[in-house]
């Protein structure tokens, strides 16, 4: 049942099928947000990333919230411009925008060479093998999608003179802290940290120039891995040591989506840090790599 907390507000939450973009949705939904549910998956396709779009809106439905579903690859400009006009016909314009869709790449390090993969499995992620299709693509999802959607959205929020984004990021954007390197070893992230990085800066430079039309735009990373079906699956089945709840999370990103432009905007800060604001520039997760 909706607690009302943002009754009235209409939001758009990108990758909501699954993981933490359903939990978001499904949050929103109960706060009182009529919700747009974003997602390449329609139907269930892999019994390793289950869920659906069809199954989060009909959750949200069952529970008395207002959701519709949206089939939509951020990554594909007409997909997002239909999407908005989807939301605006049938909820409303959007004053709430959750960035949340986000390509990686699955860590196969403890899978076996094969005949047609010659590279060393440890050593695909480097920059001496990883494909620029692969590290296109991650830019396409992770922030073109993002930047396109934000544009579209972002004049609907100037209209109405209220509206908050909200951009998941990643601790993959601080790793490695600044040099220099002493026996370092593995391979950083560097298609999707590289882009969460470049998604951290369109969350400052947009937030600068929206702060006088009354919109807050903020980003937030987990402080700790949270366990989804998602990151699990990008794991390779390893162990992701301590995590943090779901429900943690989700505080955390529903706090950014009402909070005032006066208060906070151009944040990119962890999930922590958002629920204990005198503690704000801590640091967490990234910590371990100084």
């Amino acid at each position: 049942m909706a607690t009302d907390t943002l009754a009235g507000r209409v939001a758009i939450v990108t990758g909501a099928s699954r993981g933490l973009g359903r939990a978001i949705a499904e949050a929103l939904a109960a706060e009182g947000a009529a919700v747009a549910v974003a997602a390449r998956t329609a139907e269930a396709e892999d019994s390793r990333l289950p869920g659906s779009l069809h199954e989060v809106v009909d959750g949200i439905r069952a529970a008395g919230g207002a959701a519709i579903g949206v089939r939509c690859d951020v990554a594909d400009p007409a997909d997002v411009a239909r999407l908005v006009e989807t939301c605006r016909r049938e909820l409303g314009p959007a004053d709430v925008l959750v960035n949340n869709a986000a390509l990686t790449v699955p860590d196969r390090s403890r899978s076996a060479p094969t005949p047609d993969r010659p590279v060393n499995p440890r050593n695909r992620l480097s920059i001496l093998h990883f494909p620029m299709a692969a590290y296109r693509r991650a830019f396409e999802v992770n922030l073109f999608g993002a930047y396109e959607l934000s544009q579209l959205v972002l004049r609907d929020m100037v209209e109405l003179g209220r509206g908050n984004v909200v951009n998941i990021s990643s601790d993959a954007a601080q790793v490695p802290a600044e040099g220099p390197y002493l026996n370092a070893e593995g391979t950083p992230l560097h298609a999707y940290g590289n882009s969460k990085a470049a998604l951290q800066h369109l969350t400052r430079t947009v937030a600068y120039e929206m702060a006088a039309h009354g919109i807050a735009v903020n980003a937030v990373m987990p402080s700790l891995p949270v366990e989804t079906p998602g990151t699990v699956f990008v794991a390779g089945g390893s162990e992701l040591g301590e995590t943090l709840p779901m429900e943690r999370f989700v505080a955390a990103v529903l706090r950014l989506c009402a909070v005032a432009p006066s208060e906070l905007t151009g944040g990119v800060l962890y999930s922590e840090d958002v629920l204990d604001p005198d503690r704000r520039r801590r640091g967490w997760l990234g910590e371990r790599y100084l």
